[in-house]
């Protein structure tokens, strides 16, 4: 994995560029340099987002995102990627949603201000490396933290079981005949959604 890709170069793109472009390698070179400037725009975006809170506070970067333009929840998910991946961290192969998934495979602790786990460093590698694709990277960012190997298919099973036997255990007589309804509408729509995932996988 290339560690030495990070976010501190220049990125120079123009419409001249395109304009410019005759050959087939030339349209596939300035398409490949302006994916690099979004992602690198994107992380510039987080580290900005992230020296306004260290700066001005949280209700700082509401603020922030008001004179910008931007909804908070983006700036505030901004921030988290470029928290969980210090530059060095930062491969230049894969796009930002990687990152932004790959942050979901560890818990951050907003009182001590870190991420309690490192899963999310041995995941973007692994991505790096085998060309993941974003939706592989979120089913394994998943297995992470169910702690379900996605191959383990005893694990589905006891899993499955496990809740089974949960559920039909049941005090029926302490629910209501709507928390009754409620629970089967639920159970009816994880059933429905289970069902689309392995069918379109």
């Amino acid at each position: 994995m290339n560690t030495e890709e990070t976010t501190n170069k220049t990125i120079l793109i123009n419409p001249a560029m395109v304009n410019a472009a005759n050959s087939w390698e030339e349209f596939i070179s300035v398409w490949m340099l302006s994916k690099e400037a979004d992602v690198t725009n994107q992380w510039l975006k987080g580290d900005l987002a992230d020296k306004v809170v260290g700066k001005y506070g949280d209700s700082g970067l509401n603020k922030f995102a008001g004179e910008v333009g931007e909804s908070s929840a983006t700036l505030v998910e901004y921030r988290r990627v470029a928290r969980a991946f210090p530059e060095n961290h930062r491969v230049g192969n894969l796009t930002w949603s990687h990152f932004q998934v790959a942050s979901y495979a560890d818990s951050y602790n907003k009182g001590e201000g870190k991420f309690e786990t490192d899963n999310r460093f041995d995941l973007i590698e692994k991505a790096d490396n085998g060309n993941w694709s974003t939706a592989k990277l979120r089913h394994e960012v998943k297995a992470v933290k169910t702690g379900v190997e996605t191959t383990d298919f005893d694990k589905y099973l006891e899993t499955v079981n496990r809740l089974q036997n949960y559920l039909t255990h049941i005090d029926r007589d302490k629910l209501t005949d709507s928390q009754v309804a409620e629970l089967l509408r639920t159970l009816k729509v994880m059933v429905d959604e289970v069902y689309k995932h392995l069918i379109s996988s």
